[in-house]
């Protein structure tokens, strides 16, 4: 076992490094902790202890995330901060949800990305599973996986659209937005060249 400290803004109290392996897994038994960070059990691996605190515990993967995104595909508007949520009793319209998955409770005992601007959160995992991001040679942007709603796609104008480019408000299957920029077909005696993504080429 390591004995390394690290001071974490998530806790009072340093944090210790320890390195569970399987014989630690199994002595502990039943009833592990979950991550005071994600909530995921923190089983076999690296986390952050506190000595202090027999009920706080980090997956070290958690413990070194950054704390703060810039232009994240989801929300680009903003920075997202990561903190804890902010839960008021009196006014329960206020309590965080999810963007990403829709969920509308958010364990106050838990980390979430969330813009001090707007009424924007997202868990941890959600916040990651949108970086799955892909690009696209005829549209200037981004797209990023479409969580929040199935819209029909401004390509082929079928439902089900799983990405959104979050700046021009435009939703594409990935099917679509995968397309090949030159194609060449037997009944035409020229290559088609594919038209730049974007709604008002796709809308005429």
């Amino acid at each position: 076992m390591d004995n390394h400290e690290i001071t974490h803004f998530s806790h009072e109290h340093p944090l210790v490094f320890k390195d569970l392996e399987e014989k630690d897994y199994a002595a502990a038994g039943p009833g592990l902790i979950g991550c005071s960070m994600c909530a995921d059990p923190v089983e076999i691996g690296p986390s952050y202890s506190c000595n202090q605190c027999s009920d706080f515990i980090v997956h070290k993967s958690c413990a070194d995330l950054p704390r703060e995104f810039l232009q994240h595909p989801a929300h680009r508007e903003h920075p997202l901060i990561l903190r804890r949520p902010v839960h008021s009793l009196k006014r329960p319209s206020l309590r965080p949800q999810c963007e990403g998955c829709q969920c509308d409770y958010v364990d106050p005992n838990t980390f979430i990305y969330s813009c001090s601007q707007c009424s924007f959160s997202l868990h941890l995992k959600c916040c990651f599973n949108l970086l799955a991001i892909i690009a696209h040679e005829n549209h200037k942007h981004k797209f990023a996986v479409n969580w929040k709603t199935m819209s029909r796609c401004d390509v082929c104008c079928t439902d089900e659209a799983w990405y959104m480019c979050s700046i021009c408000q435009m939703t594409v299957h990935k099917e679509c937005a995968s397309l090949e920029s030159y194609v060449k077909i037997t009944a035409h005696h020229h290559p088609l060249t594919q038209l730049a993504l974007s709604r008002q080429s796709a809308h005429g």
